[in-house]
């Protein structure tokens, strides 16, 4: 069973088109095309988070158990619920929804359109840490479409998403190697008195259009329309590298304004991107190097997304 299109419709309409996750800026769709998630506050079937075996199939479906979120706040509630229980999802969704403006009618219907047309994603955890590196004619893909356009396709959208991940890291590589050679209050010692011959070149982050001019060259965003083609857990990894570079680098900005030194453990936007990817004390374990845990980070990172798309060599 499913939501009827009515019930989406209202879904999105109060969403005013805004993940409800607090202080989240993601919206749930973009140029015309559903990124968001449509999430179940108890969860659809046993086994689920927060699956409550005494509702009904109508009251699964119901708006009242629906939520619309961003793939990634989908995965942080799922993941952890001991933090999102019932209630407090409930309570997210009200705030929201009394403080959102209201999508428009043909938006919302176009959004509850789109999302029938997708379907549901395949939310299935994954185990083990795949290999590092692979090419799409080499790898053995597992719980893949039996279709075998399907699958050709799904494993085309992994490998496009591979390789963004790839670049991202080629554009911000100077700023990660700085993480693996120095300390902490090195790094705020350089930020405070100078940086040493050999590192100045990392001032390009002082530029504010730095980011943005890294990202544009490394083509994130050309890549969303692979979203449609992987699941949802393969797609909020990659979101999540993507968006901890991004935070990595603000944080350098701001620390060349301040002439100190955002230490990225401290930082709750970054523990938050850890946190919805990996465990509470890998996480702890990562803040606690101190030398190349942001390094190390982006390599945990970059194990799970193929762990979740279930590649191998």
């Amino acid at each position: 069973m499913r939501p009827t299109e009515s019930t989406l419709k209202r879904l999105f309409a109060l969403s005013g088109n805004r993940c409800p996750f607090p202080n989240c800026p993601a919206t749930l769709t973009y140029n015309g095309r559903l990124i968001g998630e449509v999430c179940h506050i108890k969860g659809d079937n046993p086994g689920a988070a927060r699956y409550d075996p005494a509702q009904t199939d109508k009251e699964r479906q119901a708006y009242e158990n629906l939520i619309a979120m961003c793939p990634t706040h989908h995965t942080v509630i799922d993941d952890d619920e001991e933090s999102y229980p019932v209630y407090r999802i409930l309570k997210m969704k009200a705030d929201h929804e009394a403080k959102a403006s209201p999508m428009t009618d043909a938006d919302a219907e176009s959004a509850a359109g789109h999302f029938l047309e997708i379907g549901y994603a395949n939310i299935d955890q994954s185990g083990g840490i795949a290999a590092q590196h692979f090419q799409a004619h080499t790898v053995n893909l597992h719980s893949a479409p039996t279709d075998p356009v399907a699958q050709a396709r799904r494993l085309q959208a992994v490998e496009t998403l591979w390789k963004a991940i790839k670049d991202l890291g080629n554009e911000f590589g100077q700023l990660v190697h700085v993480e693996t050679i120095f300390t902490a209050e090195e790094i705020d010692g350089f930020f405070r008195n100078g940086w040493p011959r050999g590192y100045r070149h990392i001032a390009e982050y002082a530029d504010d259009q730095a980011i943005i001019t890294r990202f544009e060259r490394a083509r994130a965003r050309e890549v969303e329309s692979e979203r449609l083609f992987v699941p949802q857990r393969v797609w909020s990894a990659y979101f999540i590298i993507r968006a901890l570079y991004g935070r990595s680098a603000y944080l350098f900005q701001k620390s060349f304004e301040e002439h100190s030194y955002r230490n990225w453990r401290s930082d709750s936007g970054v523990n938050q991107l850890l946190q919805a990817i990996l465990p509470p004390n890998v996480v702890e374990q990562l803040k606690a190097q101190q030398i190349a845990g942001l390094h190390k980070s982006f390599d945990h990172l970059e194990e799970q997304f193929l762990a979740e798309a279930n590649v191998r060599a």
